[in-house]
């Protein structure tokens, strides 16, 4: 995009069919759709390069994407975990077993 900064943002904005909003907006609409948020997570995701922060604001439709990546990447991790769980609980024995080392205080004594 070339141009000045404001019609960089209208293009934006086109593009994406939703207004730029301040960050007590943003935050607002990431908490509605069920995380967890503040104005700093949304500084922190602009910092790693998850979102951008226009002159005028936030995006939403780039933060709604954003969200729907990471649901999907939380969503196979905690598959994969669930995986790992089912098999090493398969090979776990049924009834408790005490350590054979010597008993430890907290101070890593015997």
């Amino acid at each position: 995009m070339t141009g000045t900064p404001t019609a960089a943002i209208a293009v934006s904005t086109r593009e994406s069919g939703m207004a730029l909003v301040p960050a007590s907006l943003a935050v607002l609409f990431v908490r509605r759709s069920g995380y967890p948020c503040t104005s700093a997570t949304l500084r922190s995701w602009v910092r790693r390069g998850h979102i951008t922060r226009q002159p005028g604001g936030y995006d939403l439709a780039e933060i709604t994407v954003y969200l729907r990546q990471h649901a999907t990447r939380t969503e196979k991790l905690d598959k994969s975990i669930n995986n790992c769980n089912a098999s090493s609980r398969a090979t776990l024995p049924t009834s408790p077993q005490r350590c054979a080392g010597p008993a430890l205080n907290r101070d890593g004594r015997g």
